[in-house]
Order: structure tokens, then sequence, then C-alpha cells
């Protein structure tokens, strides 16, 4: 009788934990879905902005505060949608996604820079794109659970 007890436990316990893990692979195959959708769009309205801010920044018929109007109206897409994809991002890295592409628009805009921009540029893009092309990984998740587990740890020593 215990026998039996035990293994009805042990059955519905193998049952429940295969339910988890079914419902967690579709959880991450589905975030991965997402974030596949979310980062290809926020790339392309970033490679947009980059083209219109280009031809407002060479428009000589813009006078200086005309063009600076319409370089910060095609800045607004870029910014909206990177608040997007930082839901998509693990907390750790959601603010330097962020800053970097906030810091990328800025410095696209600012045209008193002159060419000096266009390495910091590169810089950051190619860090979001590091940043992608990381959480489209098929083990974005060991990456998660070491920063998660990296920031629980430096808590606890503060």
């Amino acid at each position: 009788m215990i026998q039996l007890l035990t293994m009805i436990a042990a059955a519905l316990f193998g049952g429940f934990l295969g339910l988890y893990f079914t419902q967690q692979a579709q959880h991450h195959k589905w975030l991965l879905e997402k974030r596949a959708e979310v980062f290809s769009k926020f790339l392309q309205t970033i490679d947009d902005a980059r083209r219109s801010m280009s031809n407002a920044i060479f428009n000589k018929d813009l006078d200086e505060h005309e063009r600076d109007i319409k370089l910060t109206e095609l800045c607004l897409p870029v910014m909206n949608y990177a608040r997007i994809v930082r839901l998509y991002l693990p907390r750790g890295i959601r603010g330097e996604f962020y800053d970097r592409a906030k810091d990328y628009v800025d410095r696209y805009s600012t045209v008193d820079l002159g060419d000096q921009r266009l390495k910091k540029i590169n810089e950051d893009m190619e860090r979001i794109q590091e940043i992608f092309e990381q959480e489209l990984s098929a083990y974005f998740w060991i990456h998660t659970v070491k920063l998660e587990s990296r920031k629980f740890f430096e808590n606890l020593a503060t």
C-alpha cells in the first residue's frame, strides 16, 4: 500500500514537474519570438530615423532652428520604441540599452560634433546589436540568471 501511494505521489510530482517545464519552454519560445520581432522593428526604426536625420542635416533649405526641430521630431519614434524594447530585456541591461540608444540619437543629431561622432555612433550601434544577439540566443536565460544572481549577491553584500 505504501509503495502504491509512493508511486502515485511520484507520478503526480513528475506530471506537475513536466507541466511546469513545458510551460517554461513555451514561455521562453514566445519570449524569443517576441524579442526578435521587437528588436528587428527597433533596428528598422533607428535606421529609418538615421536616413531621415541625414537628409535633414544636409538640407540647405532649413535654417539651424528648423533643422533642430526636425531632428528632434525624427528622434522621438526611436526613443519611444526604445522604451518598448526595454520591456523585453532583463532588468540588468535595460538601462545600458536605453542609454546607448539615447546616446546614438543624441550624437547623430548633434551636427556640431562633426565626424568624430561617427566613431561613437558605431560603438553604440555595435553594443545595441550585441545586446540583441545575446538576448536572442537560445541560452539567453543563462545570462539572465547570471545577471540576476550577481545583483542578488551584490545586494546581500551591501
